[in-house]
């Protein structure tokens, strides 16, 4: 992720990062997953979290 930060692909949206021992959920409306954005954006955090 931060090679992704470093070249611009993702754009960190707040200054402070945090780190939790919580849970998070992806949520979005059923029909969003038909959305490439909302799809590859899904995925690739899938593939970050699988990766860790």
């Amino acid at each position: 992720m931060a090679a992704d930060l470093a070249a611009g692909r993702l754009v960190r949206p707040f200054k402070h990062a945090l780190k939790a021992a919580s849970s998070f959920y992806v949520v979005y409306p059923p029909e969003a997953i038909r959305q490439r954005k909302v799809r590859t954006f899904r995925d690739w955090l899938f593939s970050e979290i699988d990766r860790q």
